[in-house]
Parts: C-alpha cells; sequence; structure tokens
C-alpha cells in the first residue's frame, strides 16, 4: 500500500508521537484542542486518519490527548528510515 507524502514536519510528528506510544505502552500526546484545530498541519493528520484523539473538557480549556492510529503506523513504518533521519536531523538543528 503506498501512502501519500506529508510534509517533513507532518512526518515528524507522526513519528515522535509513534515512538512516544510505543515506549510508554500506548502513552498519548497532549495538545490544547484549540491548537490543534488552528494547525492545519495536525487537521490534515486527523482527516487522513493518522492521528486521532480523545477530548477532554469544553471551550478554550478542552484538551485532546493524541493518539497515531494504525494507519498512521504503517504510514511510518514504510517511510522509517527516511523519517527517522529526518527527526534526528531537526533535533540537530535545536
Amino acid at each position: 500500500m503506498a501512502f501519500e507524502r506529508l510534509s517533513e514536519k507532518q512526518d515528524i510528528i507522526l513519528y515522535r508521537i509513534s515512538i512516544l506510544q510505543d515506549e510508554q505502552g500506548r502513552q498519548s500526546s497532549l495538545k490544547l484542542k484549540k491548537d490543534i484545530d488552528a494547525d492545519p498541519m495536525y487537521t490534515e493528520l486527523l482527516d487522513k486518519e493518522y492521528l486521532t484523539y480523545e477530548q477532554y473538557g469544553d471551550g478554550d480549556d478542552a484538551v485532546c490527548s493524541l493518539i497515531i492510529t494504525l494507519k498512521g503506523q504503517r504510514y511510518c513504518y514504510q517511510y522509517l528510515d527516511e523519517i527517522a533521519k529526518l527527526d534526528k536531523e531537526s533535533r540537530q538543528q535545536w
């Protein structure tokens, strides 16, 4: 199954969430709902069903627990070497 490539930033987001979940036993990443809604990178990942979330609370204080889907995991595995290299390079730049 071939996937349409995401942006480098989206690759890194998926990869890092995937690593967290793998190392922490399905540990989610928390982010404010308003920040997710305002960021096209996250909305595209949600629309493509690479990420999902559980929402806690309402309004401006709502927090989302981001979870990578099986489809998102397959995407990461398909491009694992390239994404891991991107992630390593991005960490060195910071």
